[in-house]
């Protein structure tokens, strides 16, 4: 179990990003959560990709096709890596992005508030969004703490607080 804070920090124009997980390293999938610095930032071009952002803490307010979009942690945003995306905030945000490629994986992600998961194939990824719960897999349980995130192949997930949950497996 990891924690986002102790992830190393890459520069990108619009701010900060953690990487939490890449499948290698032309990769096919990649998972992180960027600081969006407050003021006007232009998203990073992923062509070929789709992109999935949440917001964990902030409000994003981005433009896409000249329309305006506000952001909580209440929405999914799903795009392409190659629209031209711009945010312009008054604070800072910090996000949790999914950058795929469709035609090599499918991916689900989804909001878990004290529930169970099953999963068919693939791995999984669970990122802890509120100060203290517990997560149950492969008959292990363990205590997580505010952006503690779990990768796993376990075929079951409980979560006891509540997460951002991420399963990706090969078409």
């Amino acid at each position: 179990m990891k924690n986002i804070r102790n992830l190393e920090n890459k520069k990108w124009s619009g701010g900060v990003t953690k990487e939490i997980y890449k499948d290698n390293e032309d990769y096919n999938i990649r998972i992180s959560c960027a600081k969006i610095d407050s003021g006007k930032s232009i998203f990073s071009d992923f062509t070929g990709y789709t992109r999935i952002l949440k917001i964990l803490e902030g409000t994003a307010i981005i433009t896409r096709d000249s329309k305006e979009i506000k952001l909580t942690s209440k929405d999914t945003f799903f795009f392409g890596g190659e629209e031209h995306i711009i945010s312009k905030n008054e604070y800072d945000v910090l996000d949790f992005n999914v950058i795929y490629k469709n035609e090599i994986l499918d991916v689900e992600i989804k909001d878990l508030a004290d529930e169970k998961v099953f999963i068919s194939d693939g791995k999984s990824l669970v990122l802890f969004t509120e100060e203290k719960g517990i997560v149950i897999f492969d008959g292990a349980s363990k205590e997580m703490l505010k952006y503690d995130f779990l990768l796993t192949d376990a075929k079951e997930i409980e979560l006891k607080g509540k997460g951002i949950f991420v399963n990706f497996k090969k078409r």
